[in-house]
């Protein structure tokens, strides 16, 4: 699929495939809605665990991966907090109000 012009094919776990066209990643739309609101890159933070999340990763600096994430993820995340079910999103949001970024 991925020799298919025109789409961006991702999966958010090892068990199913994301086909969608090219331009409607994460990171290409949250790019745009941050403009339009006037707001600056690296205002933006991003988590995220799975391989749909990886565009939000290239175009955001500020990015948590999640500690369940796949290793791409990880590997492109500049801060990793701790996995899902131990209150990771919250653990990252406290680290963002607490100036640690």
């Amino acid at each position: 699929m991925e020799a298919l012009e025109g789409l961006a094919v991702s999966a958010s776990f090892g068990t199913n495939i994301e086909v969608n066209h090219m331009d409607a990643e994460k990171g290409k739309i949250l790019a745009k809605v941050a403009q339009k609101l006037d707001i600056k890159k690296d205002e933006v933070v991003v988590l995220g665990d799975g391989l749909n999340d990886y565009s939000m990763f290239t175009e955001f600096e500020n990015s948590f991966a999640m500690g369940n994430a796949v290793d791409e993820i990880k590997e492109v995340a500049k801060y990793i907090t701790d996995i899902n079910v131990n209150f990771g999103v919250a653990k990252a949001i406290y680290r963002i109000l607490n100036g640690e970024l």
